[in-house]
């Protein structure tokens, strides 16, 4: 009987590669996947502070992909009703931490979200 047609071979080759791909990450990884979710809160804030204006909205964004992400620029673009567009920059975040009544302000440097982590701030 020839070796392709004795049913001991192919169990060794089917174990065999069941064993390589137990080795190996799951196949929903091989493919790169990297998106995001955003949401934007249906509240705007106007702080004008010494002169300075600025727009302070709530951001949540999720990484539901399946690669770290890392986030370093925000931007919100505003459109008036004439249709022109202004485009700014988010230079910091804004949090309440544990024990303090009045915010902390943080620079936004670099946000690095893992697979199905979230980061949610006021920004």
């Amino acid at each position: 009987m020839p070796w392709y047609k004795q049913t001991a071979f192919w169990g060794v080759v089917i174990s065999l590669f069941a064993l390589t791909l137990s080795q190996l990450p799951p196949v929903n990884s091989w493919i790169e996947n990297t998106s995001i979710d955003t949401e934007l809160g249906s509240r705007v804030g106007l702080p004008n502070v010494i002169g300075i204006q600025g727009i302070q909205v709530y951001t949540g964004i999720s990484n539901t992909g399946n690669r770290k992400i890392n986030l370093s620029k925000l931007r919100i673009e505003l459109e008036q009703p004439n249709g022109l567009k202004k485009e700014i920059k988010a230079q910091i975040y804004s949090r309440i931490n544990a024990g303090q009544p009045i915010p902390q302000d943080f620079p936004i440097t670099t946000i690095t979200l893992s697979p199905g982590n979230s980061w949610s701030e006021l920004v």
